[in-house]
């Protein structure tokens, strides 16, 4: 993962980073996680 120069992570890296998240995260926190991935790709 690097960071772009403004600032942000690339899409892949930052879908790439939720994926990995949801997967150690309690439910709740995964289907928030789900909500704000979804938000990067629309």
């Amino acid at each position: 993962m690097k960071w772009q120069q403004d600032g942000e992570l690339s899409p892949a890296d930052l879908d790439a980073l939720i994926n990995t998240m949801k997967r150690v995260e309690c439910d709740q926190n995964s289907a928030e996680l789900g909500r704000l991935g979804q938000s990067t790709t629309d």
